[in-house]
């Protein structure tokens, strides 16, 4: 959960002023699922590389389906 705290910590910050400038970033990664929560879901993700990009992917998914549990959807 360390990764996504810092993930959304950084989300924030960039949300809060999102014309400054990111350091070392090397791209926008975007994926696109279906039946998330029920309904489609775009995830974008500013990473320095393709394998962090995933990294991040798989966390956000895996708090996905944390909340689907709890929620019962």
């Amino acid at each position: 959960m360390n990764v996504l705290k810092i993930g959304l910590a950084s989300m924030a910050s960039v949300v809060a002023n999102p014309y400054q400038a990111i350091p070392e970033v090397q791209g926008l990664f975007v994926s696109h699922f279906e039946n998330i929560l029920g309904t489609s879901f775009d995830l974008k993700i500013v990473a320095r590389s393709y394998a962090v990009a995933r990294q991040t992917e798989k966390v956000v998914l895996a708090e996905i389906e944390r909340l689907n549990h709890i929620f019962g959807i």
